[in-house]
């Protein structure tokens, strides 16, 4: 987030035709960790992620994400929205 900016977070599922950028996942090895533990029931805490005017982008969580798309769940989100 910019500071001096106004946004407002929002916390839902984000569905995965949302995200159109984010950083790549640099450590299969902690997303197959990821994967495994998701499996098992165990929860993580929300992304972060930003609107922008042509989609989302993930500022923090890529490995949770891409662990939450493989296994065919649903990642939660808090989604900062700009509104100055």
């Amino acid at each position: 987030m910019m500071i001096g900016r106004t946004y407002r977070i929002v916390e839902r599922d984000l569905d995965d035709s949302e995200v159109v950028s984010g950083h790549p996942v640099a450590d299969p090895v902690k997303q197959k960790k990821y994967e495994d533990d998701l499996k098992k029931g165990d929860k993580f805490p929300p992304i972060e992620v930003e609107q922008r005017g042509w989609g989302h982008m993930i500022m923090d969580g890529c490995h949770r994400y891409a662990a939450h798309k493989a296994v065919g769940k649903k990642c939660n989100a808090r989604i900062s929205v700009r509104i100055d």
